[in-house]
């Protein structure tokens, strides 16, 4: 096994080279050994991820690198609508991809 794999072999080992490793016994951690360890390694809990606000993740799924490809293709589409118009390139600009005239009566 990989040497950078071997600490994630948690659920394979036996449980006395578990125990071993983690410098523990099947028993669990003396009351000085945990206050030892909180010590070290603080509180056992996850931190929180602070909440973004709607306008931020609507931005984030403006500007991602799929959405800049196709905010460039729409821009793409227009300009080449502006040089040769009637062709049907500002149905993709629009998104739409109809290829079509829309004809209004």
């Amino acid at each position: 096994m990989e040497p950078y794999l071997q600490k994630y072999d948690e659920h394979k080992i036996p449980l006395e080279d578990l125990c071993k490793r983690l410098d523990s016994t099947g028993q669990g951690l003396s009351s000085e050994d945990a206050s030892k360890r909180h010590q070290t390694y603080g509180f056992n809990v996850l931190e929180e991820k602070e909440e973004q606000s709607l306008i931020v993740m609507f931005t984030k799924h403006l500007v991602n690198f799929f959405a800049l490809l196709l905010w460039t293709g729409a821009v793409l589409a227009f300009i080449s609508e502006y040089i040769a118009p009637g062709e049907g390139r500002l149905d993709m600009g629009y998104g739409t991809g109809t290829n079509q005239r829309t004809q209004y009566t």
